[in-house]
């Protein structure tokens, strides 16, 4: 990843107003639960662990012995916040970007496009959007005296996106070369919205496979409620006995790996 921003020569800034940017700077790549998030994620996995016990033990104390399993738990769903979020970012991005190109060929200068795009972004994203809040910073940033560039090197560092990385490099190659920054702005915006495009052929794809992995991964806890239920005490030498116990926790590991090897099976980037 780019580094290098804010220590170019030659530009004086108020070293306030600088410190107050920097405290505004968000790693989107983090995810940090607060309390509310934190709790509801946990008693969520207490739910699933007290299920999954009583339908492979019926004993409830064994899911002390699965607590640990909170942490990768909370590491998941702190993942698939992420794989949310940055479909989100990347959106936003694009949309800023072909309002600064269009802005670009009407004949504004590359600092005033990306004003003109904030503009532009406010009428259709939230104020605390990542469009509305990262174009505001670059406006922000260019009346410190900032350049372009390492604003944009600090944006891509902290959003963590190839797309932005890839906008970067483009757009500080053809500050240097000179180049018409119009056109090339607007065929970079092209060329991220055909791989926009294609991710969402790729999703759509696997949509239906989605689907059907996660049916096929809550049926073996369907069964058990089923039999359970229709059939009482089919199940009980299964229960209560060292055998039983093995042959379920034995059933219980194929099940966790079939699950994990499908997620991953699934998770194209």
């Amino acid at each position: 990843m780019h580094s290098g921003f804010g220590k170019r020569k030659g530009r004086t800034q108020n070293p306030g107003s600088h410190r107050k940017e920097k405290a505004q700077t968000i790693d989107y790549q983090k995810t940090v639960f607060d309390r509310r998030a934190l709790a509801a994620n946990a008693l969520l996995y207490l739910l699933l662990d007290l299920l999954v016990c009583h339908l492979f033990f019926r004993a409830p104390a064994a899911g002390i012995l699965l607590l640990p399993g909170v942490l990768p738990f909370l590491k998941e769903r702190k993942k698939s916040a992420w794989r949310s979020r940055k479909a989100r970012i990347r959106t936003e991005f694009l949309t800023g970007i072909r309002f600064a190109a269009s802005s670009l060929q009407a004949g504004y200068s590359v600092e005033n496009a990306f004003t003109d795009a904030l503009l532009q972004l406010r009428r259709i994203y939230p104020q605390d959007s990542f469009a509305v809040r990262e174009f505001g910073r670059i406006k922000t940033a260019l009346g410190l005296n900032r350049t372009m560039e390492s604003i944009l090197e600090d944006l891509a560092a902290r959003s963590h996106l190839e797309e932005i990385d890839s906008f970067t490099d483009a757009f500080s190659t053809a500050r240097k070369s000179g180049g018409d920054m119009a056109r090339i702005i607007a065929n970079t915006a092209q060329l991220l919205q055909q791989k926009e495009e294609t991710q969402r052929e790729v999703e759509t794809a696997l949509a239906g496979k989605q689907m059907e992995y996660a049916l096929m991964s809550v049926i073996p806890m369907f069964i058990l409620i089923y039999v359970n239920v229709t059939s009482p005490g089919f199940l009980d030498p299964l229960y209560g006995t060292v055998q039983g116990a093995a042959i379920m926790s034995v059933a219980l590991g194929i099940y966790a790996a079939a699950f994990i090897w499908g997620r991953r099976i699934l998770g194209i980037e």
